[in-house]
């Protein structure tokens, strides 16, 4: 689950059925690559069985993690009973006091994570955790934009051109 203060995830959760809460946790950063830019943390929950936990996830450079961020519980909760439902909802509201200032230090990246666009000559384009993926419709002609694409890759990394979107294969299957 993804909770969005605009454009930003700034809240987001891991659920397992049963198991240690600590693989739910550890889930929160590996899965996640940094993208906060000068935010300190955003905010998660982990959750197994009836119970939750609040965290930050914090952005950190460590050996073991090179996605460069770690969960810190901030308050664990028993669903079970109904006194822990009320603390939970309540440590929710407070927490959800800090989503907005968090997300004013993040600047924009202009797309949803994982959102796909379809743009008008049918060609989608799906931002992923670690890639952007195109895929062009079956009537556009491939092999001339495939080799045109790869052509104008191969000279931006001869040339040394920074930032630049990385062609890596082309499934050619129905040309």
């Amino acid at each position: 689950m993804c909770f969005y203060v605009g454009d930003v995830c700034v809240f987001r959760g891991e659920e397992k059925a049963t198991g240690p809460m600590k693989i739910p946790l550890k889930e929160l950063y590996t899965k996640l690559t940094w993208r906060y830019d000068d935010a300190p943390y955003v905010f998660g929950y982990a959750a197994v069985g009836y119970q939750v936990s609040l965290a930050i996830i914090e952005k950190k450079n460590t050996s073991e993690n090179p996605k460069r961020s770690i969960a810190v519980e901030i308050g664990q909760y028993n669903l079970e009973r109904l006194d822990r439902r009320l603390s939970l909802l309540l440590a929710l509201l407070n927490l959800a006091t800090l989503f907005r200032p968090v997300v004013k230090l993040i600047r924009s990246v202009c797309y949803l994570e994982y959102e796909t666009i379809l743009r008008p000559n049918g060609v989608t384009l799906s931002f992923t955790e670690a890639a952007v993926v195109k895929k062009y419709p079956n009537d556009m002609p491939h092999r001339a934009l495939i080799e045109k694409l790869s052509k104008l890759h191969r000279r931006m990394k001869e040339a040394n051109v920074l930032n630049v979107q990385v062609f890596k294969s082309a499934n050619t299957v129905g040309i």
